[in-house]
């Protein structure tokens, strides 16, 4: 499924998060990705699973450098001066503070800060939208309306499994 998504899409760049594994070699992407994308070998691992980008092949010379954040993402700072952020925040609400700290964090050094896209599962709360739109500049995507989290629907947990939804994953510019 996500497969197809990405092919009939044709993104210059694929961000992932909760991956079981990064891919470390040129040969472990499907087929069918691998003729379009190249997994960068830049990955981190979070609180749950490997970050990793892919960019399109015909992108790929547009990347100036990437840049790690250990534990939380992947920096890409593209030619043109764009930044694009691929990152998967601390969990639970409990850790608001540590969130901003870590978007705080995504900059490379001496760009401009109008050029930055986060996108990824930033496990942000709507009440926390306010405070990164005042305090980091961050203005999140608006045209998202249903629970990207839903943890009915979720089959894969057992009862114990705590139940909500929510929309963790944001994009911001």
């Amino acid at each position: 499924v996500i497969t197809a998504a990405i092919l009939q899409l044709m993104p210059d760049a694929v961000h992932l998060q909760e991956l079981p594994r990064p891919f470390t070699k040129v040969d472990e992407l499907p087929p069918t990705l691998a003729a379009h994308y190249m997994a960068l070998k830049e990955h981190t691992e979070s609180h749950c699973g490997f970050i990793q980008t892919m960019i399109h092949r015909t992108r790929i010379a547009k990347v100036a450098e990437v840049q790690v954040f250990d534990g939380y993402g992947i920096g890409c700072l593209w030619r043109d001066g764009l930044q694009s952020y691929n990152v998967h925040l601390a969990p639970f609400s409990s850790n608001a503070a540590l969130r901003l700290a870590q978007a705080r964090s995504l900059r490379f050094p001496r760009r401009d800060p109008s050029m930055l896209l986060v996108l990824g599962d930033t496990n942000i709360r709507a009440r926390e939208e306010t405070s990164w739109t005042q305090q980091l500049g961050l203005l999140p995507y608006a045209g998202l309306k249903e629970a990207t989290w839903d943890s009915f629907a979720n089959k894969f947990h057992g009862k114990a499994q705590h139940r909500f939804r929510a929309k963790f994953t944001r994009s911001m510019s």
